[in-house]
């Protein structure tokens, strides 16, 4: 993950995570509710894929990404809550995490795109 990203990263894991707190939003709604927006966004980026709907691929992933952020700092919020801080190991590990996962996705898109 080149700097860029990885602010771009850190500038929207803060930016959820300070949403969340202000909003004081029940963490386990709002994870339940995140899921099923990446169910949906995923099946849609799965069919523009077929499609070989460029548009609508960058589209749908840029929102999986989004939504891949918030996941990440739902589950930050969470675990600050439960245990009073995080640690730096965790905070790696869920970036981690989060790169995975997009990366898992664009590999998912490109194996379509060339099937």
């Amino acid at each position: 993950m080149d700097n860029t990203t990885k602010n771009n990263w850190a500038l929207e894991l803060q930016k959820q995570k300070t949403q969340l707190q202000n909003n004081g939003a029940d963490i386990i709604v709002e994870q339940e509710n995140n899921e099923d927006e990446m169910i949906e966004v995923k099946k849609n980026l799965i069919n523009s894929a077929e499609e070989k709907d460029y548009d609508k691929i960058a589209e749908n992933y840029n929102k999986l990404v989004e939504l891949f952020a918030k996941e990440t700092a739902l589950n930050l919020v969470n675990l600050e809550k439960r245990f009073g801080t995080v640690s730096e190991i965790v905070l790696k590990n869920q970036a981690k995490l989060f790169h995975q996962e997009c990366l898992d996705v664009a590999q998912a898109v490109d194996s379509i795109l060339n099937s």
